[in-house]
């Protein structure tokens, strides 16, 4: 069954919008604050809610042809694999990374390698669901950009911010640089399966971006991904009080939208599309789990810095419409 582009992305929105908005209420996190947050079984829940995007992009994507069905069902073999793993870090229930123990961390990292060699553009088997094509050649250039761009950006801001103070606190690092190091691989790879680059990609960069490109210019494309992506977080930016409520909503859009520019450029430049955006998605996300000082004044550095950056490669050749 071949479905039109404008069809397709309906189809996605409300599918994802049903499982990931129905397990977010079922598991009851939303509400709970993070000083009692856990990986508990409600955060186990919660996560599965995350994969909705592409869970939803597998589901539609396998209706349209046998090979697409063929990729999906890898892809679904290693989602069953990465819930397997949640169900072992709920059994402990630790409150933070920093507190698994070294048997989740080498499960966790395992994991995390298995899912890198999946997505990795060598393997052939892997089609995006929107277009049935490989991914092409990851360079060194876009991984290392990926991996090491925004982290740095972070830095820089967490450094500006500190210097008018006296509070150049990192905990991770209170156990010393081979614990660290430890740490970092494991937040990282943690990251990588259960903080929104596996669950979410494969129906953001993997699905309806290809899909909004077809019917779009790259910068129309990414305002539409934008605000799709800032409405699928609804549930949690409204489970405060009103007005916290709004000012969360408001700045989720403003976050959204240009960093959805920047990953719209990646995906445009660079090969292993896939690959670069569950790279750059992990490396945004790993930044809370360090735990910098003065990180939500860092935070708010690091997003006027992205605006700006969003705002130059907005104006680059790739993000311009392209001739008929």
């Amino acid at each position: 069954m071949i479905m039109g582009v404008r069809n397709q992305l309906v189809l996605f929105m409300i599918v994802t919008w049903v499982i990931s908005w129905s397990l977010f209420y079922l598991s009851g996190v939303l509400p709970v604050r993070p000083q009692d947050f856990s990986y508990d079984t409600r955060w186990l829940i919660a996560q599965i809610g995350v994969f909705g995007p592409s869970i939803s992009a597998l589901l539609i994507s396998s209706a349209q042809s046998r090979e697409l069905r063929r990729s999906g069902l890898r892809v679904f073999a290693l989602f069953i694999l990465i819930f397997i793993v949640g169900i072992i870090i709920t059994r402990y229930a630790p409150r933070s990374i920093q507190d698994f123990t070294p048997l989740i961390s080498i499960v966790v990292v395992t994991v995390g390698i298995a899912s890198l060699m999946l997505f990795s553009p060598l393997n052939r088997r892997l089609l995006l669901p929107a277009t049935g094509e490989t991914q092409g050649e990851a360079g060194t250039k876009g991984i290392l950009l990926a991996i090491l761009g925004i982290p740095l950006l972070f830095f820089i801001g967490w450094i500006i911010v500190n210097i008018p103070g006296d509070s150049w606190a990192i905990t991770s690092l209170k156990n010393g640089p081979t614990s660290f190091v430890a740490m970092l691989v494991t937040a990282f790879f943690m990251n990588l399966i259960f903080g929104g680059s596996m669950g979410e990609e494969l129906g953001w960069r993997g699905f309806a971006l290809p899909l909004l490109l077809k019917k779009y210019s790259p910068l129309q494309a990414s305002y539409a991904l934008g605000l799709m992506q800032a409405f699928w977080h609804l549930p949690s930016d409204i489970s405060g009080a009103d007005l916290a409520a709004i000012g969360a909503v408001l700045l989720r859009i403003a976050w959204s939208i240009p960093i959805t520019i920047i990953f719209t450029w990646f995906y445009l430049n660079f090969g292993g599309k896939l690959l670069i955006a569950i790279l750059l998605h992990t490396a945004i996300n790993v930044l809370p789990d360090l735990g910098f000082s003065n990180y939500n004044s860092s935070i708010l550095v690091l997003a006027l810095s992205l605006i700006a950056i969003s705002i130059v490669v907005s104006r680059t050749p790739s993000m311009k419409p392209q001739e008929p």
